[in-house]
Order: structure tokens, then C-alpha cells, then sequence
């Protein structure tokens, strides 16, 4: 899927392991501020597998994008769950630290919601992030979605149990 003339979003596939493994290795420590699984992955394997199950999921529970800029890896989009028969969508995205602030996340984000909703797919998507992670709830906010509340200490990010902003967007 194109979004602009930048970025595009692929379906993961096993194939993408290897580079995808690469970033992971490279941004671990900065992702595990704000993301619980980056200290699961220890090995090649551990991506391999991630990027094997994924895609065999593709399009049923979830759909993980590669989102790249100008050609190379920037970072993934996904829908961490997809629940057709309510039409409800969970949404969730990382970059590597130099792929920030260059459009990728809110422009995907914006691209699949259209695309998913126009294909009357999902209705309601939602963003769930740690109340201290102030650039997607920045993401949230810019791209109209609402803040619906506060989970308390409801998401673990290494052994720290945070609350956790649910922001949604009905279409």
C-alpha cells in the first residue's frame, strides 16, 4: 500500500526477518522504554518466528506492516488486533530513531483507517499507549482521535506496570 510518495506499507512476511531482526537489535534499549517485548527477542529465531507467525495471521486476529521510507526499513505498523465481527481494531506502531518525525506513523495510521473503514472492515480503531508515552499520544490526538481514559497500571513495560491512555476514532 502506498501512502504518499515515501512510504509504503507491505505485509510482513517471513523474508523480512533478517533486516527487521537487524533494526530490533540496533533500537532494543531505546524501544524497551516504552515497549514491553523488544527484551523477548534475544536471537535471530525469535524475529524469525515473529515474522512467520505474523504472516500466517495476516488479515485474521492482526495485520503487521513493514512501513518503509524511500525504500528501506523504517520501522512496523500494525493492527495488534483486528475483531471483524464488532468491527474494532487495536492499532500500534515503532520506528527506528531515525525514521522519526518524518510523516511515517501518522500518515500510515491515517492510510489504514481509511482504507480498512471504506472497506467497512473496522469502524472503531483505537490506540492504547502508556500514559508517559507523549509522542503517540501525540499521534492520537493529531490524527482526531478521542481520549476515552486511563487504565490504571495497566501495561508492563519491562518490570514496571504503567497506566496506560485508550484513545479511539469511530468512522
Amino acid at each position: 500500500m502506498a501512502v504518499g510518495t515515501s512510504i509504503k506499507l507491505k505485509a510482513i512476511s517471513q523474508s523480512d526477518g533478517p533486516a527487521l531482526h537487524q533494526m530490533i537489535v540496533r533500537e532494543k534499549e531505546r524501544l524497551s522504554k516504552s515497549l514491553h517485548w523488544p527484551r523477548f527477542i534475544n536471537s535471530f529465531e525469535d524475529t524469525a518466528r515473529f515474522c512467520a507467525n505474523s504472516e500466517k495471521s495476516f488479515g485474521n486476529s492482526n495485520a503487521i506492516y513493514i512501513a518503509e521510507f524511500n525504500g528501506e526499513l523504517a520501522g512496523v505498523i500494525s493492527f495488534n488486533h483486528l475483531d471483524f465481527s464488532n468491527g474494532i481494531g487495536d492499532l500500534g506502531y515503532w520506528l527506528a530513531s531515525d525514521h522519526e518525525k518524518e510523516g511515517i506513523v501518522s500518515n500510515s495510521i491515517k492510510a489504514l483507517v481509511q482504507a480498512y473503514a471504506a472497506a467497512r472492515e473496522i469502524r472503531r480503531f483505537i490506540i492504547k499507549c502508556a500514559a508517559r508515552n507523549r509522542q503517540s499520544r501525540a499521534v492520537a490526538e493529531r490524527l482526531g482521535f478521542q481520549f476515552e481514559g486511563t487504565l490504571r497500571q495497566a501495561e508492563k513495560i519491562g518490570d514496571e506496570y504503567l497506566d496506560q491512555r485508550i484513545y479511539a476514532r469511530i468512522v
